[in-house]
């Protein structure tokens, strides 16, 4: 999230439809803003941030554009990691941190109630993350995860998985998932 000193030097917003634009007083501060919310997700959606420019040179109707080989593919999130109490933030940082040694690149989100859990896990499965681990308070209490496998052949749930189980069975399947992406052609 924005820290206060970023807020506090917001010159101008426009939202327009699912877009907003920030106009900061520094562009020092807008380059520090840019760097802390892109990627962050909102409400179920990653935010994108561009940094403006200076208006872009005009293509003469002659130009040829170079067409790349292989196109970039946006880095998404491996997992989510859907935190349901707040009071659970050192249960959930250790459960990120662990994610993060098993290579596993993730995201946290604190639900809330007014967008349904089963939503969430819904769009994120359209996004092609791989995995969904929900973590409530009796999660944290009991040392367990509940994990929402997405992708493969057969997408499952595994609900109050001891802590080493749990991250046994995210590491084994994070191997086949990275296996079988290498197979794709022009994945990057």
């Amino acid at each position: 999230m924005i820290s206060k000193p970023l807020s506090d030097t917001v010159a101008a917003i426009t939202l327009l439809g699912r877009f907003g634009f920030i106009q900061y007083d520094c562009a020092d501060v807008a380059r520090r803003a840019s760097d802390e919310m892109n990627g962050y997700l909102f409400e179920g959606s990653r935010i994108d941030v561009n940094v403006a420019s200076e208006r872009r040179k005009k293509r003469n109707p002659g130009d040829i554009m170079e067409t790349p080989r292989k196109i970039p593919r946006k880095q998404v999130s491996d997992a989510l990691v859907i935190i349901c109490n707040r009071e659970t933030r050192n249960y959930s940082d250790a459960v990120l941190h662990r994610l993060k040694e098993l290579h596993i690149v993730c995201d946290s989100f604190f639900w809330s109630e007014n967008m349904p859990l089963h939503q969430i896990v819904s769009d994120i499965t359209r996004d092609g993350v791989l995995y969904a681990v929900v973590l409530t308070e009796a999660s944290a209490v009991d040392k367990t995860l509940n994990i929402h496998v997405l992708q493969g052949k057969n997408p499952k749930d595994f609900r109050d998985v001891p802590l080493s189980d749990a991250f046994d069975l995210l590491e084994r399947d994070f191997q086949k998932a990275q296996a079988a992406r290498a197979q794709v052609p022009g994945y990057l």
